[in-house]
């Protein structure tokens, strides 16, 4: 068995391909993995911030709810402790009408 050169170069340019699409789909494998990696610690670094302001509002809400409530109560038991004096009772005139922001449908 004699093998010429041709034969050998053939050969071995078809180990060396193999090898180098395998280290290439193994790179992109790897690529794919880091780039993934990146994104969600990104998205950590991105949200925690967001996340900690939204609690912080939902808290605040909450104790402007209650607040909200109890003036509610009050200003009917004062309304009612000026009929019961025999006065009328001024009516609640807003100072502006409250703006909410539109939701998108």
């Amino acid at each position: 068995m004699t093998f010429s050169i041709e034969t050998i170069l053939q050969v071995l340019s078809i180990v060396f391909g193999v090898g180098g699409i395998s280290t290439f789909i193994l790179s992109a494998r790897r690529t794919k993995a880091q780039n993934d990696l990146d994104i969600s610690t990104a998205w950590e670094k991105f949200s925690a911030p967001l996340l900690q302001r939204i609690e912080h509002l939902e808290k605040i809400t909450t104790e402007q709810d209650v607040i909200i409530s109890d003036l509610r109560g009050w200003a009917q038991r004062l309304a009612k402790q000026v009929v019961d004096l025999g006065g009328v009772p001024v009516p609640f005139i807003p100072r502006r009408k409250p703006e909410y922001p539109k939701t998108q449908e």
